[in-house]
């Protein structure tokens, strides 16, 4: 529901499937490793290109319990850390 799409959008055309064919994987975004993988993600798909505050990534990613913002914010802190973000007092960006 969060991606607005159904099981067929995942398939090639012309193939049914009732979900048997698609490989799931639970994620958490109160495990900061899953976070990671998340924002690792929104860095290729190119998010990062404009400077986003900690709000609004967590608004995108629909983080909306305290104890997933504090891992979220880690995660963030990690990846500039890393040197895979910048960050400055405005936020994060590539």
């Amino acid at each position: 529901e969060v991606l607005n799409c159904t099981i067929h959008d995942l398939l090639p055309e012309g193939v049914e499937s009732t979900g048997d064919l698609v490989d799931k994987a639970v994620i958490s975004l109160g495990n900061e490793g899953d976070v990671l993988l998340v924002l690792e993600g929104l860095i290729g798909h190119g998010f990062f290109a404009v400077r986003r505050t900690v709000g609004e990534v967590a608004k995108y990613l629909f983080v909306e319990k305290a104890d997933q913002l504090v891992v979220l914010e880690a995660a963030l802190r990690s990846l500039a850390e890393s040197g895979r973000l910048r960050s400055d007092k405005e936020g994060f960006v590539l």
